[in-house]
């Protein structure tokens, strides 16, 4: 099965601002979301090559940087009340350290 080119594009240019983002901070791992508003969904390219996840921008803390424009930076993730693990660090542990930006 192949993946459309417009697709295609979006996977490399989420991965790529992903792992830029994680070089930049030190951090083991880093993602790019990009909001939908046609489908009302935070989008981000997957672990695996090729997939998308989409999240609901109504829940978690990516979903607050989204609708206020503020960053927010905590040493332990999941001390925070408005954490969601699915939406915020899906495979991550949350005493994870966390950076979000608009």
């Amino acid at each position: 099965m192949t993946t459309p080119q417009h697709l295609s594009d979006r996977y490399e240019v989420g991965e790529i601002l992903g792992s830029v983002a994680a070089r930049a901070f030190d951090a083991d791992r880093g993602r790019c979301l990009v909001y939908d508003p046609a489908r009302e969904l935070l989008w981000a390219a997957a672990e695996d090559a090729g997939m998308e996840r989409a999240e609901s921008p109504a829940v978690g803390l990516v979903s607050f940087v989204l609708r206020t424009g503020a960053a927010v930076c905590l040493p332990q993730l999941g001390d925070d009340p408005r954490f969601d693990r699915e939406a915020d660090n899906p495979g991550g542990s949350p005493a994870d350290r966390f950076l979000a930006v608009p």
